[in-house]
Formats: C-alpha cells, structure tokens, sequence
C-alpha cells in the first residue's frame, strides 16, 4: 500500500489535518468506508469518490490516481491570496513533519503576537470594551 491510491488517499486527509470523520464527512461517504480505504482493505476507489475528493480538496486526479506530479491542481482564475495560499502550502507539504510542526508553530506565536485570536472572538471583543468603559470610569476621592 505504500504508493497506492489508498495511501495517498491517507496521506492527503492528514497533510490537510482533518480527522477521519471530517474528511469522509467532506467526501460523502461513512467514516467506516474511509477507514477500509486507507487501510487498504478496499482496493478499488469509485470514480465518483476520487471525483468527490479532488473537487471538494483541489487536488490533482492526476496525482491521486497515479502519485505523478503536484498533489493539488494547478489554480487558474483566482485571486493573489489563493495563489499564495497554494504556494504557501506546497512549500509546506514539502517539508519533513519536524519541520511543519515548528512552521505551525511559529504561525500560532505570530497570530498571538498580532493578537488577531482576540479580535475574532465575539465574546473577547465585549469583554474587552467592557473593561474600557470600566476603566475609564474614575474612582471618587476618598
């Protein structure tokens, strides 16, 4: 199974970081199913489910059927970010997973850093103007 189509098939769902359920869940098609795939104890993949997987991820049928060429298809037609996002993620898939966890790593700090966890968090945003207008409210002379 080591280049086989079932091997890839594993291979994609973790360099995507998606957990069985949510993969096959992506797919249409049982966790249960998914499982026999990747373990290799369903040889043949359905058209329709190859079909499924490179639609719904962007990936190459080329590279699913047959381990030839880039994993995921080549973008035409969209916009800068979504390039630099592919080109991003090329790189990353290229790198040892050492080395992927320290980029996700270094990504999360930079996140932190920037301090974008707090702004999207609805619940931060109203608890953050909360303690403004409590902290602007002056204390009476004793």
């Amino acid at each position: 199974m080591s280049d086989s189509i079932n091997h890839r098939i594993r291979k994609l769902r973790q360099t995507l970081g998606l957990k069985q359920m949510e993969f096959a869940k992506s797919i249409s098609i049982s966790t249960s199913y998914l499982a026999g795939i990747e373990s290799g104890f369903k040889q043949g993949v359905s058209d329709r489910i190859i079909k499924e997987i490179c639609s719904t991820h962007k990936v190459s049928m080329t590279w699913l059927k047959t381990g030839k060429g880039k994993v995921f298809a080549p973008l035409s037609n969209t916009s800068k970010t979504d390039k630099i996002l592919y080109e991003a993620f090329c790189i990353y898939e290229s790198l040892t997973p050492k080395y992927q966890k320290y980029i996700l790593m270094q990504m999360k700090d930079l996140n932190r850093m920037q301090g974008t966890e707090e702004e999207s968090s609805p619940v931060k945003k109203t608890a953050k103007k909360t303690v403004k207008k409590k902290s602007s409210i002056r204390k009476p002379l004793p």
